[in-house]
């Protein structure tokens, strides 16, 4: 999934993935997931100077964003 999502899967395993995905319901969720996670560590890089975060904390952050969410 992490592969599609960085856009290194040729064309051949790409179609096979986003046909698979249409139709299973885990791997649409899974796939959705990786999307907002790649999406708010994005958010936090972007907004935190270079090596402010350690890791706890970012794991806490990204944690209570999910909730938030919910």
């Amino acid at each position: 999934m992490s592969d599609y999502v960085d856009g290194e899967l040729g064309p051949a395993e790409r179609k096979r993935l986003e046909r698979h995905v249409r139709f299973c319901d885990r791997c649409y969720t899974v796939l959705g997931n990786l999307r907002q996670t790649l999406g708010r560590l994005r958010t936090l890089q972007a907004s935190d100077p270079p090596g402010s975060v350690d890791a706890d904390a970012l794991v806490e952050r990204i944690g209570r964003g999910w909730r938030e969410q919910r």
